[in-house]
């Protein structure tokens, strides 16, 4: 009962406030206010419109996160997961979704980077929405040609502060759902930067695995946690000439190794 006679008089509040605001643009609007009214409504609109902002944004972040969650499934996660991203790149649709002839250190998308050592960059990148029944609602295809380079990467970077809060009692998991038109060396590289040193450790991805995903193994890394300062993932495609590559989803967990 508490709780309905709460939500009833927030929103009666909220519609209060609604038409209260209304009014006073419509007086502001018909000049029928004096300047230090509108002098006064305007400080408290701004006052108001950072709040608002975070509010809408830190919502959003929520929704995101626990709509990915429910569209993953928590429980195939490990239990004891502490730490759990998905790039935006695969929940968002992008402002350009298509990409041709992109440079090294082009932004696909928030925390997304593209990274490559071709000359002439004979390639494009487009983000298309998955078809199939994949947790993330779009999906990343990449198309090569003739490239005269070795190597093309993505770096995944995770939100800000967890390097700190990873330790050498962990794992972290990377999840993958991609296909290759032509097979290619494919590979994942962790890295963890601490003071003015990064640690790397490097997966091969295996494509015919019966589980999509690798482990790397924080314990045997030299990684001083508190020293720590960013963590990303480069997921890394050796020679992808002549290739189309789709990448439908990825994500990134981390876990105490001793559930092991």
């Amino acid at each position: 009962m508490a709780s309905r006679f709460s939500f009833l008089m927030a929103t009666l509040v909220h519609k209060l406030a609604l038409r209260i605001w209304r009014r006073r643009h419509a007086a502001v609007l018909a000049g029928q206010r004096a300047d230090k009214d509108a002098r006064r409504w305007r400080r408290q609109a701004r006052e108001l419109r950072p709040l608002l902002a975070e509010l809408e944004r830190d919502v959003d972040q929520a929704t995101t996160q626990a709509e990915t969650l429910g569209a993953t499934g928590r429980d195939i996660l490990p239990r004891d997961t502490s730490f759990f991203f998905r790039p935006q790149v695969f929940e968002k649709p992008l402002a350009r979704p298509g990409l041709a002839r992109p440079a090294s250190g082009t932004l696909l998308g928030e925390g997304v980077t593209l990274h490559h050592d071709v000359p002439e960059p004979d390639f494009t990148v487009r983000q298309v929405r998955n078809k199939t029944e994949s947790p993330a609602r779009f999906g990343l295809v990449i198309e090569s040609y003739e490239l005269g380079g070795t190597f093309l990467s993505l770096a995944l970077s995770c939100p800000e502060g967890e390097a700190q809060r990873t330790s050498r009692d962990d794992l972290v998991r990377f999840t993958f759902d991609m296909s290759l038109d032509v097979p290619l060396e494919v590979f994942a590289r962790l890295n963890l930067r601490h003071g003015p040193n990064v640690e790397q450790i490097v997966r091969e991805l295996d494509f015919n695995a019966a589980d999509p995903w690798v482990e790397f193994d924080i314990f045997y890394s030299q990684f001083d946690p508190k020293r720590g300062k960013d963590m990303w993932l480069d997921l890394i495609f050796q020679t992808p000439t002549m290739n189309e590559i789709h990448i439908r989803d990825v994500s990134i967990l981390r876990r105490p190794r001793l559930s092991l």
